[in-house]
């Protein structure tokens, strides 16, 4: 291993070891009767290991010596010319009762300037796990920041955490990596923070959540192509996988995803995709499944001069939209609100894209509430549908309300079938 390399990893295995050992001294001490915590091999100081019954209810906070860790990390690179910091947490059980902070506004990039926080744990048995305690998140960065790159842990919130993982709309071409995220309400937020409003093309790879009712979350101004590859896991019943702030112009795309909503099918108001706004990236799905949906996408409004597009491609789709089910609080399986939030989707047309993929209603339902494919607007929109190859298996027909389309450009439907046999619309 190079020297440059043994800075990069700097992380609980001291070189900086005065301030950051009496933070985990004191972290370590406060640990109540009942509780286990120790530190690594003698003379390492590699590791805090905090073990509360109970899994994880009540105990020290270890964000303490953790925020201490990326403090002294991102201080000692600094001065060493070097321009990447890393806390590396060893396998273990950590619980936090406060946000373990990426970067916060009087850490970057004024106080430590070139320095990349990095956080890396050891696989998912790296377990950060809320100590009974409400936070906003569990990973927090509130202020501008270079790169960030997280791996390899697992965020359990126990309901009480508000979100996972937390950017700011300072950061870019951040990577997030191997990263499992349960019992939140949102699993991943990209958000205006301190003024920064920005921050694009970060990546999210290998992410498994389980009870969340939103997996990804973004409302600033710019964001552009947040990207995900390999997402899997469980929804929460009513909740969202990708929501788009309309305040947002930036957009998400997703690759291989597999995922499934928890709990009841019967018209369980789970949605897909829900955006509007600028939308200046097109936002892209391809290749996966997604069972039990409620709701395809629903669009609060658009148009900024720009033909804003969604295209979903080699993606199959369970879905149980049930209009006439008492439960049922969605507008069709696709709707589209063109003037909500003031825009003027009148003007400026959407256009949407769906190619290789199948929809499958779910059936037999208990309930006997036939479950639909109805494309609805709330007034007359501008929207482009375009059907390629597309398998729909149901009772029904998709129906498309004239409302969704400019008269004379109804939706086209190339090669698609309906059980089996052929149609053109």
């Amino acid at each position: 291993m190079s020297a440059a390399t043994q800075d990069d990893i700097i992380g609980l295995r001291s070189r900086v070891a005065t301030e950051r050992d009496t933070a985990i001294a004191n972290a370590i001490a406060g640990i109540p009767a009942g509780a286990t915590g120790a530190r690594g091999p003698a003379g390492a100081s590699n590791r805090v290991i905090c073990q509360m019954p109970g899994q994880g209810a009540g105990g020290a906070d270890d964000a303490i010596g953790i925020n201490a860790a990326i403090v002294s990390a991102r201080s000692h690179t600094r001065l060493a010319g070097v321009y990447k910091s890393g806390v590396q947490l060893m396998d273990g059980l950590y619980g936090i009762a406060t946000p373990i902070e990426i970067s916060d506004i009087s850490q970057a990039p004024t106080t430590y300037p070139n320095s990349t926080p990095h956080i890396f744990g050891e696989g998912r048995g790296t377990t950060l796990i809320n100590a009974n305690a409400a936070m906003a998140a569990m990973i927090m960065q509130t202020g501008q920041a270079y790169p960030a790159h997280i791996e390899k842990l697992y965020l359990n919130g126990l309901n009480n955490a508000s979100t996972g993982l937390q950017i700011s709309g300072g950061q870019s071409n951040g990577v997030f990596r191997e990263l499992q995220i349960d019992n939140v309400n949102t699993a991943i937020s990209k958000i205006i923070a301190n003024g920064y409003h920005d921050g694009d093309f970060n990546a999210f790879y290998d992410i498994y959540f389980n009870n969340v009712l939103t997996v990804f979350y973004q409302n600033t101004t710019g964001g552009y192509n947040q990207k995900f590859d390999h997402l899997s896991g469980g929804l929460r019943v009513g909740g969202v996988y990708f929501d788009i702030d309309p305040a947002s112009a930036g957009g998400v795309s997703g690759t291989d995803l597999n995922t499934s909503v928890l709990g009841t099918v019967e018209s369980n108001n789970s949605i897909f995709l829900r955006f509007g706004g600028y939308l200046n990236v097109p936002m892209t799905f391809e290749r996966g499944r997604s069972e039990w949906i409620g709701q395809l996408m629903r669009v609060n409004g658009w148009g900024n001069g720009t033909a804003p597009t969604v295209k979903i491609d080699g993606m199959r789709f369970t879905t149980c939209y049930q209009p006439t089910h008492p439960n049922n609080t969605l507008q069709g399986f696709m709707y589209f609100d063109p003037t909500a939030n003031g825009r003027n989707g009148l003007g400026y047309q959407l256009r949407v894209i769906i190619s290789m993929t199948q929809f499958q209603a779910c059936s037999p339902l208990p309930s006997g509430n036939a479950v639909s494919f109805d494309i609805k607007a709330a007034s007359q929109a501008n929207v482009d549908l375009i059907f390629d190859h597309v398998d729909w298996q149901g009772p029904t027909r998709p129906y498309v309300d004239p409302l969704v389309y400019i008269s004379g450009n109804p939706p086209a439907y190339n090669n698609c079938t309906w059980n089996g046999a052929a149609f053109s619309g």
